[in-house]
């Protein structure tokens, strides 16, 4: 139930800090799923009452404990399969991420600092190839169909960086690239199931709807990750340029879904998609340009 007065929601604010934590505590302890339920309709009751009385900061305290307990959050997992797989096989990781989606699509308007943990969340999930063709997919006039699917490639090494983070690197990828066991693919499927179950297509569509501050909250984030070659290509200096592609196709879908209101947020991306254009024809990224 929501809060009735500004006492219960001072009262509410003072106490949040130490019941965020006993919820998190709970979840991350408890296994039995009754109990696991009743700690996710406490993040839900709670989640309903920082979106009722704007309470942004507790809100966004709320998706940042969520994302973490995804596993995929901040990983320091380097190989994809295996990143995959310690997500699919946990059934709290898997509540956790479809509560994540759930709080956005329900209370999108209360998201602030939120926006970044999302983002990157879902750029872990596009690393590892767990997203949904249709959230890869893009426009290309250059093929057949006017669409294609742009899968992530992690930057090559190449053959004069012949040190030993080289070499762990080259192993690391070659076990990444393994065919996953019969076990291992059952494991695959569930954690596909549960993103597309997220439904993070409509995260881009309800942005429409979204209030003015959140919205540019997470055109804001999205800004700052695009940056633009400063080196050529030859020089072979790291840069991501299928990463910034991502982005930016990213950045794009909400602008246009935002069209009738994106005059303030303009300039910025303007400049923006001037710096690209101009800095990837004279660097060398082709894709990018």
């Amino acid at each position: 139930h929501v809060l009735d007065s500004s006492y219960d929601k001072q009262l509410f604010q003072v106490t949040w800090g130490s019941t965020l934590a006993a919820f998190a505590s709970l979840f991350d302890k408890i296994s039995e799923i009754s109990v696991v339920k009743r700690i996710m309709e406490g993040f839900m009751h709670s989640a309903a009452i920082c979106s009722y009385y704007s309470l942004h900061q507790e809100f966004d305290a709320i998706i940042l404990t969520l994302c973490k307990f995804t596993t995929l959050y901040n990983t320091n997992e380097t190989n994809e399969l295996t990143a995959s797989v310690q997500f699919g096989s946990n059934s709290k990781a898997r509540t956790a991420m479809k509560s994540v989606f759930k709080f956005l699509h329900d209370y999108g308007d209360s998201m602030r600092e939120s926006w970044k943990h999302v983002i990157d969340l879902i750029v872990q999930m596009y690393k590892m190839k767990l997203l949904p063709k249709s959230f890869v997919e893009i426009e290309d006039f250059c093929e057949e169909g006017g669409k294609c699917v742009r899968l992530y490639e992690p930057i090559p090494v190449t053959k004069s960086d012949s040190g030993i983070f080289s070499r762990l690197y080259l192993y690391l990828s070659s076990e990444s690239q393994r065919q996953p066991s019969y076990e291992e693919q059952e494991i695959l499927k569930l954690a596909r199931k549960c993103i597309k179950d997220c439904q993070m297509d409509q995260m881009i569509v309800e942005s429409k709807f979204l209030h003015h501050d959140s919205l540019a909250e997470i055109i804001s984030y999205l800004q700052a990750l695009i940056k633009a070659p400063s080196t050529h290509k030859s020089v072979a200096i790291p840069y991501e340029e299928n990463l910034v592609i991502f982005y930016l196709e990213l950045l794009t879908k909400i602008l246009i879904q935002n069209r009738d209101r994106v005059l303030p947020f303009w300039p910025r991306c303007n400049e923006l998609f001037h710096e690209l254009i101009f800095s990837s024809a004279s660097c060398g990224y082709e894709q990018l340009f």
